[in-house]
């Protein structure tokens, strides 16, 4: 839960349609659990065939504050293989805003997938 002091962290598992399961990943104490605070997408990005997972990222490093949430700390656009979990690219992610001055606003993450020139997926994630 966002805001949790309890240790719950954010956890990612990946099927195949039949039900097989393939991976599961913890995103630890940087990321908090939330639609608002770490978006995801899977989708076939590369075209491949095969779906890659696109989502908000951070280091094991990243803490939460003594209310247990994430305010301050480094944050990436990641994209991981579909099929096995592994970090294929990151770039950063869009940082905090202090000029909000609070947590609402500074954590109201999205992240999509767009067709800009009417052919290639684009990535688009965004934080206000």
């Amino acid at each position: 839960m966002p805001g949790t002091l309890d240790g719950s962290t954010y956890q990612i598992e990946a099927y195949l349609s039949d039900g097989t399961f393939l991976w599961s990943k913890d995103l630890g104490q940087g990321i908090e659990p939330g639609v608002w605070y770490s978006p995801f997408i899977a989708y076939d990005f590369n075209g491949d065939g095969k779906a890659e997972i696109a989502l908000k990222t951070a280091p094991e490093t990243t803490k939460r504050n003594e209310k247990g949430r994430v305010d301050s700390g480094e944050e990436y656009l990641s994209v991981w293989d579909g099929m096995t979990g592994k970090e294929i690219t990151r770039v950063d992610w869009p940082e905090r805003n202090d000029r909000y001055g609070n947590l609402v606003r500074q954590n109201r993450n999205q992240i999509g997938m767009a067709y800009l020139d009417g052919k290639t997926p684009y990535i688009i994630g965004m934080s206000w």
